[in-house]
């Protein structure tokens, strides 16, 4: 390990400090436990030579036709993006693009032991990060969600294994199949759309309940009536804020007793995918239900 020393930056009115920097062979030091005589390392392809933040651009404003597009997606390198083609031609396609670490031996999802043990073999080589032109569908769309194909080999290749809720790709993808012919105004309202499809699919559970009383009833009747839009920040982008129609109809003799319960089951619902809230709805998981 090696250390040097910088100085910062001021910010929010504190003054410039002397801050002192470790590195190993492997990256930048983000932590240190001095008791037990560990570091922990980050080893990115953000350091490998070459590999400046959307240099990869450049190969892409020179392509031509899909096979030129591709060669420059394949030589793309960070940070890794959903890269988009479409030509005068009619001609559309999408390519994941990213420098892909081979990991022999273990998935890069936890810490591991920086002796040796487990190191990159190189990265992976051209067309092994999945891609589609002209779609059968006749349209793509992409929101960060899971899109490695049926039958990718991603536990050999051990591309990735974690991913970002699909509501936001299911809305996308309801909205473009409902229209065959999408113009400029269409696209800005997808774009600022705020239906929650998992919201939807929440309330359509209650369908199912039995007849409620009392504050159950109200509760219950509320929700039924949601049209399951969700409250828009400045930025147009919606905020999910979970039983929020229930939640303003609460006498206000009875917030003190609910804080408590409403504190745990903020804590319980921060720890489960927003995806997964549906079918734990219809199908409780114990490990889920027992936080709340």
């Amino acid at each position: 390990m090696r250390g040097a020393t910088a100085t910062s930056r001021a910010v929010k009115g504190e003054p410039a400090r002397q801050v002192e920097l470790h590195f190993t062979r492997h990256g930048p030091v983000l932590a240190q436990d001095a008791v037990k005589n560990r570091a922990f390392a980050l080893r990115t392809v953000w350091n490998e030579p070459g590999l400046a933040g959307y240099f990869g651009s450049s190969r892409l404003l020179g392509a031509k036709n899909w096979t030129q597009f591709k060669a420059a997606s394949n030589a793309w390198g960070a940070p890794p993006l959903n890269l988009v083609y479409a030509d005068t031609q009619g001609n559309i396609g999408w390519a994941a693009a990213g420098r892909t670490p081979v990991r022999r031996n273990w998935d890069g999802l936890m810490p591991v032991p920086g002796d040796g043990r487990y190191e990159w073999q190189g990265f992976h080589g051209n067309d092994v990060l999945p891609s589609n032109y002209n779609p059968v569908e006749g349209f793509f769309a992409t929101a960060n969600e899971m899109n490695l194909p049926i039958g990718y080999p991603n536990e050999r290749n051990r591309i990735a294994f974690e991913w970002t809720d699909r509501s936001r790709i299911d809305r996308i993808n309801e909205l473009l199949r409902a229209n065959s012919k999408v113009s400029l105004a269409d696209s800005m309202a997808i774009q600022t759309d705020s239906v929650s499809t998992q919201s939807r699919r929440a309330v359509a559970l209650l369908a199912s309940l039995p007849a409620q009383g009392g504050d159950a009833a109200k509760a219950i009747g509320i929700l039924r009536s949601w049209v399951w839009l969700l409250p828009s920040t400045k930025c147009g982008r919606p905020n999910i804020w979970v039983l929020r129609p229930w939640r303003r109809r609460r006498p206000r003799r009875r917030v003190r007793r609910w804080s408590r319960v409403t504190s745990r089951l903020s804590s319980a619902i921060s720890s489960i995918p927003t995806g997964d809230w549906a079918r734990i709805l219809r199908r409780p998981v114990t490990r889920y239900c027992r936080k709340v």
